[in-house]
């Protein structure tokens, strides 16, 4: 049964952990978290459930299932763009799931508020998506210009991301940002506002 077929479940409160979780499926990044060395190589897991405590993960190999790991979250709609370390706690035929270590009062309000929004568009979502042929009369095909500075802003704003995904690691890790980080996100900030412009 899909995620999205019982829209009165979408949300549930475990009552173990006094949070609420929703169930859905979406791809993530993974970090393998590694003493001494910093993170590991990137690999895919899938969303099982998610709540502002702790995830649950499909690994297509149970090799994958470290005991500490940094996952990057980055969806569009809802909005949410966060990256946590987590700890294992147990491996369920389901999935693994991990607890979130020290995550700020904001990040925390950000992944409440992801959980019941994710429910929303779940039960909203329609059961078939629409299919856009390439006759549709509102897709307007891009000039080459265009083209190129719509792809300089997905380059700059993706750029804007990995740095902060590396402010936020530094920071639960107790390190200071350099200064040089601080420097680039306002750059790219700036760059933001004039190709936005």
């Amino acid at each position: 049964m899909s995620v999205n077929s019982d829209p009165t479940r979408a949300v549930t409160k475990d009552p173990r952990r006094h949070n609420f979780r929703v169930r859905t499926e979406r791809p993530v990044l993974c970090f393998q978290m590694r003493a001494h060395m910093g993170l590991g190589e990137p690999f895919a897991a899938m969303i099982v459930d998610l709540s502002a405590r702790g995830i649950r993960l499909h690994f297509d190999s149970m090799l994958s299932a470290a005991s500490r790991i940094a996952v990057q979250m980055r969806f569009a709609d809802p909005a949410l763009n966060i990256v946590a370390l987590a700890s294992r706690v147990r491996v369920e035929p389901t999935g693994v799931a991990y607890r979130f270590n020290k995550l700020s009062t904001e990040t925390i309000a950000e992944l409440t508020h992801f959980v019941f929004a994710e429910a929303t568009r779940l039960r909203d979502a329609p059961t078939e998506a629409a299919e856009v042929g390439d006759d549709d009369p509102l897709v307007t095909p891009l000039d080459p210009r265009t083209q190129r500075l719509v792809s300089a802003t997905q380059h700059v704003r993706a750029a804007g991301a990995d740095l902060k995904t590396m402010g936020t690691l530094l920071r639960q890790e107790g390190r200071a940002v350099p200064p040089a980080v601080e420097l680039a996100l306002a750059c790219v900030r700036e760059a933001l506002d004039a190709l936005e412009e």
